[in-house]
């Protein structure tokens, strides 16, 4: 007797998976646009798309044959391989210090910076953890 309603409630339920495969379908097809205003505005939406991007690539382009861009990329690659260099003197200094918790306060042209050092080589500064970072 169970079995036969648990048999009835299984057809039951495919019977109704069916019905909303249907009415998914029937949504689908009610949702999809195909006015001609609609259609001609998505073409020139891709065309300004694609306007656009050649216009950024003719501009890259420019900025790169220019000095002074070409300049200030090789001043951020210096400047990024020197912070580089400070944060591994920085890590040699901390191998320096004896096995135990340490912290300090310290004042910066960036403002007060609290430094917070733990036994594991972990470095926190305000409180959130600094990663020892590579030259590139």
């Amino acid at each position: 007797m169970v079995h036969d309603k648990i048999i009835a409630a299984l057809q039951e339920i495919a019977v109704l998976k069916e019905k909303l495969k249907g009415v998914k379908k029937d949504i689908k097809a009610e949702e999809n646009i195909d006015a001609e205003a609609y259609l001609e505005m998505k073409k020139v939406y891709k065309e300004l798309r694609e306007q656009i991007k050649d216009f950024e690539e003719d501009y890259l382009g420019d900025l790169k044959a220019g000095d002074f861009y070409n300049q200030l990329r090789e001043l951020r690659l210096k400047t990024e391989e020197d912070i580089a260099h400070a944060n591994e003197e920085l890590y040699n200094n901390i191998a320096e210090l004896p096995q135990k918790a340490f912290n300090m306060q310290i004042d910066t042209e960036a403002g007060p910076l609290r430094v917070d050092v733990h036994p594991e080589m972990q470095l926190y500064l305000n409180g959130k953890e600094h990663r020892k970072h590579r030259a590139i």
